[in-house]
């Protein structure tokens, strides 16, 4: 599965950006610009990896990005888990 899952998001882009570099080096695809501007200072990107039962998305900051504080109601989508794949992140329970 994780062989399959590596040649999936394995592919090399084109790299004429900061952005573009960062890609070929991680493991998740970096995404589109996130939509949920709001909750954020500075740019981050927004990719979905899975829709089936609990829903899975990467996140992606670009440098000094933050994210405002907020919540995820579990009653509403389900709540939120937060995996850090890479760097440091804050949150409170």
């Amino acid at each position: 599965m994780f062989r399959l899952a590596k040649e999936v998001w394995n592919e090399q882009t084109a790299e004429t950006t900061e952005k573009d570099r960062y890609q070929n080096i991680i493991f998740f695809p970096i995404g589109e610009p996130n939509p949920y501007v709001q909750f954020f200072t500075g740019q981050s990107y927004l990719a979905p990896l899975s829709d089936k039962q609990v829903p899975v998305y990467n996140v992606t900051f670009e440098p000094a990005c933050r994210n405002n504080w907020h919540i995820h109601h579990s009653d509403n989508v389900g709540g939120q888990m937060l995996i850090c794949v890479g760097r440091r992140g804050y949150y409170q329970e």
